[in-house]
């Protein structure tokens, strides 16, 4: 009769928290912008099984989804692994430093920048405005950016995400907002030398 009672009180407590689930957790702390490879996914994270009722929103089912990811924040030991607290592989933020900022700019020629340089190269952007009041001018608004990625745009153009200081941010929002077309100059491997301040302007350009 004991046993019929514990049986049927096991079943009241199953119906009301759902059935065991496998969710993943940090068996050891992992560290902000740690990437995980299959190495550190198997070292670091492991599977509990909780009540379904208690499974946090996007927590990780199967630690194999976690490989190629970087951890957003610090996950301390036993936490739960979500979704966002992973930031997806290539994805371009984790590429960021403290005082960086990522900025999308349409530039043209980019089968052509396709090409000569993928995620990584360093680029110099030239912003050419149109003449008004005096005559047209083509100047380097941003030097030695990192780029991120690229991607198709629509007319044949393309759209660049850099990687610039906060300042080149901002100073390459406005001249883009007011320019005429921006184009990216690639650099060769290892070149990181200031570009300077260089413009041109010519009445009939």
């Amino acid at each position: 009769m004991a046993a019929q009672r514990i049986r049927g009180q096991e079943r009241a407590v199953r119906a009301r928290v759902g059935p065991l689930v496998p969710v993943v957790v940090a068996r050891a702390p992992v560290a902000a912008r740690t990437r995980l490879g299959p190495q550190q996914v198997a070292e670091r994270l492991a599977v509990a099984r909780i009540p379904a009722r208690f499974v946090p929103p996007g927590a990780l089912r199967d630690p194999t989804r976690a490989v190629g990811a970087t951890s957003s924040i610090d996950i301390p030991r036993g936490a739960y692994v979500t979704k966002a607290a992973l930031a997806p592989a290539r994805d371009p933020r984790t590429a960021l430093r403290r005082g960086d900022r990522a900025i999308d700019v349409e530039v043209s020629g980019g089968a052509r920048l396709a090409a000569l340089g993928g995620p990584g190269a360093r680029v110099d952007v030239v912003v050419t405005t149109e003449p008004r009041d005096g005559a047209a001018r083509a100047f380097v608004a941003a030097d030695g950016a990192e780029l991120l990625s690229l991607r198709r745009g629509d007319g044949g153009r393309a759209v660049a995400t850099l990687r610039v200081p906060v300042k080149q941010a901002v100073f390459l929002t406005a001249a883009t907002s007011f320019g005429r077309d921006a184009r990216l100059l690639i650099r060769s491997p290892g070149d990181l030398a200031p570009a300077g301040r260089i413009g041109y302007a010519a009445p009939g350009m």
